[in-house]
């Protein structure tokens, strides 16, 4: 088996922390008996460690969504799961089709497409926002619509995540900050990981909640997004509200182009 020190050493190169307090640590848990092992206690805090390495991914996905920052803590410190290419690309695929659905159902709910008052009488949120759904998009035949929201969702979150991973490179330059240049895609993972809020468009597909819901739901999606940003930066959160902010204007310029060229 690993010794202690073998474990010390692993822990340094992993630069383990305590969820609760940040303070850095030997060691996760100890293995007092064979096969019985007892959560490691911080000695700053006197909390345990990291109580997320003895549960199920489904209760980190929710914490996750929940915007709990000692979830955020485990994935980048203590989470030693292999942030590879192709797990990047499963985590954007499926973030791009939760973005697709949501862009596709608000337009089936908005005039031309739609008069039922009862669904779209939230629709005013996105009416008054051009910038969120181009004016011009009435011009796009029904049948094209889900081509539509695709394409346009995928340009986005492309140009999103470019600019943000851009961000990051500088800051971490600008800092110093090594952590930083020898984690970026595992910060790009957790960070596609805390936009999965937008799953909450499906509960307005079932229940047929007013449009405006979706004003919750952005509004979800971008406190988790600063949050995992503020972690990962080790900021406060105005900092990472506008490394945040300047990630969603590079998105609001494309949309402008979209309407200088089609529209």
């Amino acid at each position: 088996g690993i010794g202690e020190k073998d474990k010390s050493e692993i822990a340094k190169k992993l630069k383990m922390r305590c969820t609760s307090c940040l303070e850095p640590v030997d060691t996760l848990y100890t293995e007092p008996k064979k096969e019985v092992f007892q959560l490691t206690k911080c000695g700053a805090c006197k909390e345990i460690v990291d109580p997320y390495i003895e549960m199920e991914q489904p209760i980190i996905l929710v914490d996750l969504i929940l915007c709990k920052a000692q979830v955020y803590r485990h994935l980048l410190f203590n989470h030693t799961f292999q942030a590879s290419a192709w797990l990047f690309i499963k985590v954007f695929l499926t973030n791009i089709l939760l973005d697709s659905y949501k862009k596709f159902y608000t337009i089936i709910h908005l005039p031309p497409y739609s008069d039922d008052n009862a669904i779209s009488s939230g629709a005013h949120y996105y009416q008054e926002l051009p910038l969120a759904i181009p004016r011009c998009i009435s011009s796009i035949s029904a049948s094209n619509l889900g081509i539509y929201s695709v394409v346009l969702s995928t340009v986005e979150n492309i140009v999103q995540i470019l600019t943000l991973f851009v961000l990051l490179r500088i800051i971490s330059h600008v800092y110093n900050k090594k952590y930083m240049k020898d984690n970026m895609l595992k910060m790009m993972i957790i960070f596609l990981l805390s936009s999965f809020g937008k799953s909450g468009i499906m509960v307005m597909h079932i229940w047929q909640y007013d449009l405006t819901c979706l004003a919750v739901i952005d509004t979800f999606s971008l406190v988790s997004n600063i949050m995992a940003i503020k972690e990962y930066t080790a900021t406060n959160s105005l900092f990472s509200f506008i490394v945040m902010l300047a990630a969603r204007l590079s998105v609001i310029l494309l949309r402008v182009l979209v309407m200088m060229v089609f529209c």
